[in-house]
């Protein structure tokens, strides 16, 4: 397995409550929101 360097994303705002999800080899951040 080779080295990988990530960055840790900086998100202006409220978002609370953060998660990773991973979907085969892509990730995403998802927050809540409150609004509907």
């Amino acid at each position: 397995m080779s080295a990988r360097t990530f960055c840790n994303p900086i998100l202006a705002g409220f978002y609370p409550d953060p998660s990773i999800c991973r979907v085969g080899d892509d990730y995403y951040l998802v927050t809540s929101t409150f609004e509907y």
